[in-house]
């Protein structure tokens, strides 16, 4: 069975309200994957991750889900979900995915890179301003426009 298209065989009359971005939809699927969820609201699984806040315990967490998880809307109450656009960009020719607007110099070589900052630096080939050195960890790097960083050896004369 299509797992997405799937209606709630014990009462078909009945109705799923979810929120995504704040805004209600109404189904009348119980089960569905992550990618109808995405798609209920007018976003592209390739563009968008979503987002489910589900609560244990009385914590409520937010958690990744993925396109193709499926999602048993049959759960007490509304079930709540954020979209949040995808940034992509590469280190080399090796792609990454982020949905932080903006990235530090540092998150970016320590927790995509895996590289100690102390050791290595971030540049780009930059418009019309030659080669980019990324030197200032702290730096805010705006991850909407497509970045194609590469990595290399901090020189020994630039330590102090």
């Amino acid at each position: 069975k299509d797992l997405q298209h799937e209606k709630n065989e014990d009462d078909p009359g009945t109705r799923y309200i979810i929120k995504i971005d704040e805004k209600e939809y109404e189904t009348i699927h119980k089960l569905v994957e992550g990618k109808f969820i995405l798609a209920m609201a007018g976003k592209n699984p390739t563009e968008f991750e979503l987002k489910q806040f589900r609560t244990e315990d009385g914590v409520t967490n937010e958690v990744h889900v993925r396109p193709d998880e499926i999602i048993d809307l049959g759960h007490y109450g509304i079930e709540d979900f954020i979209t949040k656009k995808i940034y992509v960009f590469f280190i080399g020719k090796k792609e990454y995915r982020t949905t932080h607007e903006t990235l530090t110099v540092r998150e970016i070589l320590e927790q995509y890179a895996e590289v100690d900052p102390n050791n290595k630096l971030l540049g780009e080939k930059g418009e019309n301003e030659g080669y980019v050195e990324y030197k200032d960890l702290d730096q805010k790097i705006d991850m909407k426009v497509i970045h194609h960083f590469t990595l290399f050896d901090e020189e020994p004369a630039g330590k102090s």
